[in-house]
C-alpha cells in the first residue's frame, strides 16, 4: 500500500475487504524506512491500521521498540503499544513504559504511566513524560526525579519541568528541589545545570546547607 512492503510464511489477502493477515516471520517495511517484525500481524488496507502480535520489534534510524502488541496507524504514522515495552534510541538511552505513543515523523513519544528513561550519567523516573528523540529534550507532567547514576544522592525532582539531555539543564517549575552533595535548593521556579552542579533559584528560594550548617531563604 503506496509503497510499504510486508512478507511473512503465510500471507492470507481478502481481497474484498482489502484486509490481510500474515503469520510466521512477518516483516513490514515502509517507504521511510520504518520496520516492523512480528509473529503475526493484520492489516487494513482501508483505514490503513495494523496490528502486530507477540516479539513485535519496530526499527527505524532513531531507536528500536520491543513490545508485544504494537498497533499501527499508516495515516499519521504513529505507532501504539499498552502492553509494557522497551525503547532503545541511537544515544545508548533505554526507556521502560507500560504504556507510549511513537510519531514516527516528528519523532516524539508520549509516555504514559510510571516511565523510566536509563543513560550512562542519569535515571529519569517519572509519571508521564513527552520526549524528542531527535532533540533528546524532554517534559514532565508529574512527580519526576532525574538522578545522577555515579552518585544517586545527588538528583533533582519536580511536578512539572523539563530536561535537555544534549545540555544537561533541567527547568523545574512545580514543587521542585534539587539535593546536591548534601545540600537542598527549593523554589518556586529551579534550574539546574547537571554538568557543573550549578543551581539558581527564583521565588521563595530556600537553600539547605546542613553541613555547613546554613539555612538560607530568599526571592532568588
Amino acid at each position: 500500500n503506496q509503497g510499504t512492503v510486508l512478507t511473512a510464511n503465510e500471507v492470507v489477502w481478502y481481497q474484498k475487504d482489502n484486509f490481510l493477515k500474515a503469520i510466521g516471520n512477518v516483516i513490514l517495511t515502509t517507504t521511510d524506512g520504518t520496520k516492523i517484525t512480528a509473529e503475526e500481524m493484520e492489516y487494513d488496507g482501508v483505514t490503513q491500521r495494523g496490528i502486530a502480535r507477540k516479539n513485535v520489534v519496530l526499527t527505524d534510524p532513531k531507536q528500536t521498540i520491543k513490545t508485544e502488541t504494537l498497533y499501527y496507524d499508516r495515516i499519521p504514522n504513529t505507532a501504539y503499544f499498552n502492553t509494557g515495552g522497551t525503547i532503545a534510541d541511537s544515544s545508548g538511552n533505554i526507556m521502560y513504559t507500560k504504556s507510549a505513543t511513537y510519531y514516527v515523523n516528528s519523532k516524539d513519544i508520549d509516555f504514559v504511566g510510571q516511565s523510566t528513561i536509563e543513560s550512562k550519567d542519569y535515571t529519569i523516573v517519572s509519571d508521564k513524560i513527552k520526549t524528542n528523540q531527535v532533540t533528546q529534550f524532554s517534559q514532565f507532567f508529574g512527580p519526576t526525579t532525574i538522578r545522577n547514576n555515579a552518585n544517586p544522592r545527588n538528583y533533582v525532582y519536580t511536578e512539572l519541568g523539563d530536561y535537555s539531555a544534549a545540555t544537561g539543564v533541567s527547568h523545574l517549575n512545580k514543587n521542585s528541589r534539587i539535593h546536591y552533595n548534601g545540600k537542598v535548593l527549593t523554589g518556586d521556579k529551579l534550574e539546574y545545570h547537571r554538568n557543573t552542579g550549578f543551581g539558581k533559584g527564583t521565588g521563595n528560594v530556600i537553600l539547605n546547607d546542613p553541613q555547613e550548617n546554613r539555612y538560607i531563604k530568599g526571592g532568588y
